[in-house]
């Protein structure tokens, strides 16, 4: 994750934050890298809004659940948002901080294994 002139707020943040400006709507996606990275992984997120998660293939090894776990629950408790879309899996109790606050959690799992058993077929 590049921060562009030499400012604390990921390029990503930056595209959306001007995008915004503009009058474009934007979902922001969120990603942490443990705790010592919310001031800046956070930095410009709106609270109380619609955050998108990328969660594939995050909790795939167990050593990484309770990370994702931990990760989510400080997203939650820090930006308050209104819904999370998220791409990846439910599985492994990784949305349930986000669901018993009553935050609507929007699951779209990913099409790799359609698309993986598309191809073995042809």
């Amino acid at each position: 994750m590049g921060a562009c002139c030499g400012c604390l707020i990921p390029a990503n943040q930056l595209m959306g934050a001007r995008l915004q400006a503009d009058g474009i709507n934007v979902i922001p996606n969120v990603r942490l890298n443990g705790r010592e990275s919310v001031p800046y992984a956070l930095a410009g997120i709106p609270s109380r809004s619609t955050l998108a998660l990328g969660l594939h293939g995050c909790t795939k090894l167990r050593e990484n659940r309770s990370h994702v776990i931990a990760e989510i629950r400080m997203i939650c408790d820090f930006c308050e948002p209104a819904n999370l879309v998220v791409y990846g899996s439910a599985a492994y109790g990784v949305l349930d901080h986000p669901l018993e606050l009553g935050i609507p959690v929007h699951v779209y799992a990913p099409d790799s294994f359609r698309r993986s058993a598309f191809r073995k077929a042809s």
